[in-house]
């Protein structure tokens, strides 16, 4: 048998998991890109004219642009929409309910790591440039740089693009995050990913990626682009968070697929060799890899090449058969730069790329052909789509024989990267490693009882564990070590001379009746000692508590003279969410404080931290309209509900200010207050993560009305009955913490 016949063979049986009937079409993919940088879905209007025109041509799938630089086209997301979206309209939403009836498929397409372009329009300052941009420091800093430091990859000077830097921790779980929000709020067919890689060999220099590639071989020098180890390190990078997201696509929407917009460069790869190949060694991206080990459902290599009869046309045909012949575990079809030809060019392409693999997408839908739009669509229809073929359906997702693991390694609460873990079904070792996240997974294991072992990081002894693998199913498997709970260790130590001096600073003038205001920390600490942070010396930070917040040093070794040596921490949040943060990105799961957020703390009807939850910015999200004037009557209760008193009013308390940072008002008594700090208050408070709620609040036995907002670090309250320079305080936020952390309460004693 050719060779040839037999690669069809096996694709149709990938590809048609029921078999077609005599009459019917076989599966094949005939698909448009729809790119976010012309006309596609930003108005009903344009997404009922897409249809009409997929419709038109006989597509079957569109990989529409739902994800440009950080932001969205649909509604339902905590990253910054679009700012050519029609107001109020969610196109993706739409799109989807225009295309289900008529059997279209609809793959979200999301650019992945560029999230930032020279006069791209974004004033929204969530978005993850004004966040975590090349001028923030240390952890902060998400973005890539190149060998020289530069951030940017530049066309021209003012014509830069910015990568998140693949090699970064918080840009992993960042990434995940929001792709995964992406998959689990709509009901798409398929994610797409593209720019899933580096701009080229020279970057990947962001500084916590650096360290950690020392870090993991022992290096100490910053390699040259081209070294081979540092290259492997960072398509490593690449393929794990590709691989996470597939599982944890797995585990959420098992039947959604998995794509890339994969590189195709130049010539195919020389001999077949794939480490001399473009995607290998420009972008450090193997999806050839990813098809072979199953971490992709598919692949559209973009083989943009003209039908010129030379060296182009030579290419195209290079990297069809290369793709035909090299399809693992999973399949691939091929893009077409149809911009590129004339109508018959594209239809000629279409027939080679289509004959023995999954079948085409065109780029774009904009820009289909070098002729008359409309009478391509025609021609496709007519001559190449025209038997109304379904798009493919995959054998290995509609009716699994493999199943799935996800975990994830944490050592002191934080993730543990690069631990080897051995996975054993009584006849053979398979092995895999964490990534900088402390996920690991394995994908396609067959079907029955597995012990897995992984060496302890801390006292260097085995650790085993038992688990079942099903068909179709993500078995999940957490390891921490040690197996008590971090978040609950505390060791008293002696304190550091930086924390009486702020104090000093701050509350010292309130002790000797020199300004009236209530206390910032307290009168006194109630204890002072380390606790566990993984990125300080040893993984502890010497920390006090004071009744109002807690005093952190972090890095002992830092600039003793920034008011930053000493940080109060985001307790509130911490609070509100029931996660106790161990590190940068390291947390311990618990649940959220029913404490009291004001008052006595006996009150059972006060809200508390709980409260809070569903109204909270804890991510960026649940921003708030701005209100700048509004007298402020809105109130919450302890279960959480929201509603309106008109009797509050008459305290005449009004929105005075918008925090763009986080989306919401900040009222006249809280701007007043903090404009009397003697400190930077965002320093003091953090920014405001709620709106201003009244509540009844038990004070001194006596209910009364009280304003409540929740900034990232202290609450501030205001109780019009109090004393005028009491009647703005901030909430006990250090003693509600302790308890929560520590179910105890020295101050008590």
């Amino acid at each position: 048998m050719p060779r040839l016949l037999a690669i069809l063979m096996v694709l149709s049986l990938l590809i048609m998991p029921v078999p077609a009937s005599a009459q019917g079409p076989a599966p094949q993919l005939r698909a448009f890109w729809v790119d976010a940088f012309h006309n596609g879905i930003k108005t009903p209007a344009q997404t009922r004219q897409l249809i009409a025109d997929a419709q038109r041509a006989g597509a079957n799938a569109l990989f529409v642009q739902v994800r440009r630089r950080a932001d969205s086209y649909f509604r339902d997301t905590f990253e910054p929409v679009a700012a050519d979206v029609a107001p109020g309209y969610d196109p993706l939403a739409d799109l989807i309910a225009q295309a289900r009836p008529r059997n279209i498929q609809v793959h979200a397409w999301v650019v992945t790591f560029p999230a930032w372009k020279d006069g791209y329009a974004q004033p929204d300052r969530t978005h993850v440039w004004y966040q975590h941009g090349p001028d923030k420091q240390g952890w902060d800093n998400w973005f890539t740089r190149d060998i020289d430091g530069r951030p940017g990859e530049c066309a021209r000077p003012g014509d830069c693009g910015y990568f998140l830097d693949p090699g970064h921790p918080a840009v992993a779980d960042y990434t995940i995050k929001s792709l995964m929000h992406l998959v689990q709020r709509y009901d798409i067919d398929g994610l797409h990913l593209d720019y899933v890689r580096y701009a080229s060999p020279r970057y990947g220099y962001n500084p916590v990626s650096l360290d950690r590639f020392r870090r993991a071989t022992g290096r100490s020098d910053t390699p040259v682009p081209d070294d081979p180890q540092w290259m492997q390190w960072r398509r490593d990078q690449v393929t794990k968070i590709v691989k996470r997201l597939y599982l944890s696509i797995n585990a959420a929407k098992p039947h959604v697929a998995l794509s890339v917009a994969a590189i195709a460069w130049g010539a195919a790869p020389p001999n077949d060799d794939w480490s001399r190949s473009s995607p290998m060694l420009r972008t450090l991206q193997d999806w050839r890899g990813w098809l072979e080990a199953g971490y992709i459902d598919f692949a559209l290599p973009m083989v943009y090449d003209r039908e010129d009869g030379g060296q182009q046309q030579a290419w195209y045909d290079g990297w069809v058969r290369y793709t035909h012949q090299n399809q693992g575990k999973r399949a691939a079809g091929i893009g077409i730069g149809a911009w590129l030809n004339n109508a018959d060019g594209n239809l000629a392409q279409i027939r080679r790329g289509a004959a023995a693999g999954l079948g085409t997408a065109l780029y774009s839908y904009a820009n289909p052909v070098a002729g008359d739009r409309g009478a391509f669509f025609d021609r496709l229809r007519r001559e190449v789509w025209s038997d109304g073929a379904p798009a493919p359906r995959f054998a290995w997702k509609t009716q699994p024989a493999a199943g799935h693991v996800l975990g994830q390694v944490l050592v002191n609460g934080a993730a543990a990267d690069g631990v080897a873990l051995r996975f054993n079904d009584g006849a053979r070792d398979l092995h895999t490693t964490t990534d900088s996240t402390g996920y690991f997974g394995m994908v396609d294991l067959a079907p029955g009882s597995y012990t897995v072992v992984v060496r302890d990081p801390l006292s260097g002894t085995d650790w085993s564990a038992g688990l079942t693998v099903q068909p179709g199913r993500v078995t999940n498997l957490a390891i921490t070590f040690p197996q008590a709970d971090p978040a609950a260790e505390f060791s008293p130590a002696n304190s550091d001379g930086a924390f009486g001096a702020l104090w000093n600073r701050t509350d010292q003038p309130v002790a000797q009746g020199r300004v009236n205001r209530s206390w910032m920390w307290g009168p006194q600490p109630f204890a002072t000692g380390t606790e566990r942070y993984a990125e300080s010396p040893d993984g502890r930070r010497l920390v006090q508590y004071w009744d109002k917040s807690r005093m952190e040093v972090t890095n002992p070794g830092g600039n003793r003279n920034d008011l930053w040596f000493v940080t109060n921490g985001l307790l509130t949040k911490e609070l509100i969410s029931g996660r106790a943060q161990v590190g940068n990105g390291a947390f311990v799961t618990r649940a959220p404080a029913n404490v009291p957020v004001a008052g006595d703390p006996d009150d059972s009807n006060s809200p508390t931290y709980a409260s809070f939850a569903q109204h909270a910015s804890l991510d960026g999200d649940r921003r708030a309209t701005q209100a700048i004037g509004a007298t402020i009557g809105q109130t919450i209760r302890r279960d959480g509900t929201l509603g309106f008193d008109q009797n509050l009013l008459r305290y005449g308390v009004q929105n005075v200010e918008y925090n763009r940072e986080l989306g919401h008002n900040i009222p006249n008594v809280f701007r007043d207050y903090q404009r009397s700090l003697p400190l930077d208050w965002v320093f003091v408070l953090g920014y405001p993560i709620t709106e201003p709620y009244w509540a009844r609040v038990k004070v001194g036995g006596r209910q009364q009305d009280v304003l409540i907002q929740v900034y990232e670090r202290r609450v501030l309250t205001y109780t019009p009955a109090n004393p005028v320079q009491y009647r703005v305080e901030m909430g006990n936020v250090g003693q509600h913490y302790w308890r929560w952390r520590y179910n105890s309460a020295p101050w008590e004693k």
